[in-house]
């Protein structure tokens, strides 16, 4: 059953108390939150993927050199981690504020992957804890090691296309069926096209940030 009959836009007679001037204001500020958030979350996913790759070159090769870079790499994914949160909060309130029906709906059609989003994250935060905090302690047990780190990015790479799938349903409720859900929503080229976008920014973005934490750190 195909829903093409519903208007992209319906016009619903809500109180706004007189503060209509401010939807121009929470537009600007959606998308400053946005930025600052994408890009926390971009050197969280590439620092975090880095990390693993030169952990297991050094335990491979015996190189100091590529352990102690991914060593420091756990640092800003510590704190993109947090601050990738913290700032992902203000454009999820802002995004359901000002398009509420529609993300909403989204949201319910994306269920249970929704929920993916908390208790990935907690699973996500806790291995990158752990892995962090554990560098030293197993070094002589670096399968262990690596595997948690692995485990982290698995979950940290697994939640932008939760994210991607809702942004897609709200963009284009006429294309809504009965049976639509997250799958259905993911695996359409335009998904996948903006999906890909994003891992390949995500990677764009973490190696100028490697090159300037490099040239800080060496000074």
């Amino acid at each position: 059953m195909h829903f093409n009959f519903i208007p992209g836009d319906i016009p619903l007679p809500l109180p706004t108390g007189g503060f209509d001037f401010l939807v121009p204001f929470f537009h600007g500020l959606l998308v400053v939150s946005w930025v600052v958030h994408i890009l926390f979350i971009n050197v969280l996913l590439g620092a975090s993927l880095a990390s693993v790759y030169f952990n297991k070159r050094g335990a491979r090769d015996h190189n100091p050199v590529f352990d102690r870079v991914g060593y420091l790499l756990t640092t800003p994914v510590t704190i993109s981690e947090n601050m990738g949160a913290l700032w992902g909060v203000a454009p999820l309130l802002l995004v359901s504020v000002l398009f509420t029906p529609l993300f909403y709906s989204a949201a319910v059609m994306n269920s249970p992957q929704w929920l993916h989003i908390i208790y990935g994250n907690i699973v996500a935060f806790l291995c990158s804890y752990l892995y962090k905090f554990t560098w030293h302690k197993l070094e002589d047990r670096k399968s262990l090691h690596i595997a948690i780190g692995t485990i982290s990015v698995i979950l940290f790479f697994s939640l932008p296309p939760v994210f991607m799938a809702t942004v897609q349903l709200y963009f284009t409720p006429s294309t809504w069926e009965q049976g639509t859900n997250f799958w259905s929503a993911l695996l359409r080229p335009d998904t996948l096209f903006r999906l890909a976008h994003f891992y390949l920014a995500t990677f764009a973005v973490s190696g100028v940030f490697m090159l300037l934490y490099g040239n800080a750190k060496r000074k």
